[in-house]
């Protein structure tokens, strides 16, 4: 990902079916860009926020200017895809770390379970 600065078109909600939320019904704030040379990039950003009201979807949508320039995240490989937040590699790192404290133990556990039982196998042939 990569910094860029985008330019604020327009903004509004995209409406989508919740079915774990008081009302079958949610909300995403989407605001419309353009970026890059001569703002030949033109793109819709959708918020990862899910909100049951509409009122606080189009809140959130107003806190970016339309007609001003903002600060955004764009994927190098997809430059369709842009973000408002700069995106978090610790949870990534957290992930790694956590697998590798469970997976050690866990064949450590297996190794010593088959050295167990192969020593008791030996036991009860003699």
């Amino acid at each position: 990902m990569r910094k860029i600065l985008v330019n604020l078109q327009t903004n509004g909600y995209k409406q989508y079916r919740c079915y774990k939320r008081r009302s079958p019904w949610c909300y995403a704030p989407v605001w419309n860009i353009t970026y890059g040379e001569n703002q030949a990039t033109n793109t819709t950003l959708i918020g990862y926020n899910r909100f049951n009201s509409l009122l606080d979807t189009i809140k959130k949508a107003n806190e970016y200017q339309i007609g001003s320039s903002y600060v955004c995240w764009c994927d190098t490989k997809n430059p369709s895809k842009v973000q408002w937040e700069q995106p978090n590699s610790r949870n990534g790192l957290i992930i790694l770390i956590f697998g590798a404290f469970t997976i050690i133990p866990t064949i450590l556990s297996f190794f010593l379970t088959y050295k167990f039982c192969k020593q008791i196998k030996r036991h009860q042939t003699r």
